[in-house]
């Protein structure tokens, strides 16, 4: 199977939330599946953070950073190289698909935050997510989200039948690992002068709900 990938994200050093999701799904992806070809789909000249050797990195111009570009280059630049390359399937970590293409396709739905909290994004991106989300979960053949209130957000909020949407939560690495009690006592005296802490690794934006997170805090 050819399969194609959205990897608009994989840009070195500047992987942020969606970026890493798709790094760490797609180092793993290619390996778990060797009989298949991958054809990487940039829309800039970066250093490959995956490689493989049923890996091939395609260049797609121009660089899709604003809505207006987001509209030509999923539904214009990349149906000719699903033709060149004869793709079987698309996968979409951000979840922007091309509405120009019989080719099937998954797009993830991290979540629909800007359906609830618009005034969080620029307006012409917001006008573009309002439009065009919809259109993409409708196109889809299948449906990635995180969690099972996702789920339930995106289903009500376009009309999608539960079945269309899989739930597949976020993982971590191979960093994240229990540590023995000793040494966790050792990180908090050192750290934190041995009190209790919480840890935040999020981006700082209201729809993270911070302030809920220090609220939580001030009663432990």
């Amino acid at each position: 199977m050819n399969i194609g990938i959205n990897a608009r994200h994989l840009i070195e050093n500047k992987l942020e939330g969606i970026g890493w999701y798709s790094f760490e799904v797609l180092r793993r992806l290619v390996l778990l599946r060797p009989q298949d070809n991958f054809y990487f789909f940039y829309d800039r000249k970066t250093k490959p953070l995956v490689e493989s050797v049923n890996l091939k990195n395609v260049i797609v111009y121009p660089s899709a950073r604003h809505p207006i570009l987001f509209k030509f280059w999923f539904n214009n630049r990349l149906p000719y190289y699903f033709k060149k390359f004869n793709i079987d399937l698309f996968f979409s970590p951000d979840g922007f698909l091309s509405l120009n293409t019989s080719v099937r396709q998954i797009g993830v739905i991290h979540d629909i935050n800007f359906e609830h909290y618009p005034e969080d994004l620029p307006k012409n991106v917001l006008r573009y997510y309002q439009k065009y989300m919809p259109l993409f979960a409708k196109k889809a053949d299948k449906i990635i989200t995180v969690s099972s209130f996702s789920k339930k957000d995106i289903c009500n909020n376009y009309g999608l039948k539960e079945d269309k949407v899989n739930v597949i939560y976020n993982g971590g690495n191979e960093m994240y690992k229990p540590i023995p009690n000793k040494e966790r006592k050792n990180f908090v005296n050192i750290n934190n002068s041995g009190r209790p802490y919480f840890i935040y690794v999020g981006s700082l934006h209201k729809r993270k709900n911070i302030l809920r997170m220090l609220s939580a805090f001030k009663a432990f």
